[in-house]
């Protein structure tokens, strides 16, 4: 994914991305807050319309409750603060996800209504493969050496959310699905 889709770089702590805490406004969450996003980009960041469900093997936590009409009229006046909370986002801290009813229910996609675990989004960058001797920024900032040649370089991207694993995943058959693609585009020249 291009940076023009990306959140907000803070370059004093990068790291600060993993708990929401970059003092460096617009680093915490893509689009948050949406009022910035706006007057940078004129579009939306990230990816659009992803699902997040809560696991509801997990206890219900009051603090993690959450109601479809909070967090759509959080959104529709625009969040204005500097990183996500479970007051002001949907659960999985991602603006820009699907909040429509799941699967014939009155539950909505991205609302933690029962309080339980609930999958947040990763801060995650990407990282860059590049052949030996690649110069572009990217490949140096990821560790691509200094050799002449150059012919190659793929972001790796990834999308993915976390939530603790119940107890039953360890003790118990659990049936999962793990879905995801690999596009490569590579031509190499050689013998």
């Amino acid at each position: 994914m291009p940076d023009g889709f990306r959140q907000l770089p803070d370059k004093a702590s990068p790291s600060c991305i993993y708990g929401y805490k970059c003092t460096t406004v617009g680093a915490n969450n893509p689009d948050v807050p949406i009022p910035l996003y706006e007057d940078i980009r004129g579009y939306k960041s990230w990816y659009q319309g992803m699902r997040y469900g809560a696991n509801n093997l997990c206890a219900s936590e009051s603090e993690e409750l959450q109601t479809f009409a909070k967090i759509n009229a959080s959104l529709t006046e625009s969040i204005t603060e500097n990183a996500c909370t479970i007051d002001v986002c949907p659960a999985s801290f991602d603006v820009n996800s699907d909040l429509g009813f799941m699967d014939n229910s009155t539950d909505h996609w991205g609302v933690n209504s029962n309080g339980t675990c609930f999958p947040r989004m990763n801060a995650y960058n990407g990282a860059y493969v590049c052949d030996a001797g690649n110069k572009a920024s990217k490949c140096t900032e990821s560790g691509g050496s200094t050799s002449a040649a150059s012919s190659f370089m793929y972001q790796m991207d990834a999308l993915s959310s976390n939530w603790s694993i119940h107890l039953a995943t360890y003790v118990e058959w659990v049936t999962y699905a793990v879905e995801g693609s690999l596009v490569t585009t590579a031509t190499f020249a050689g013998k």
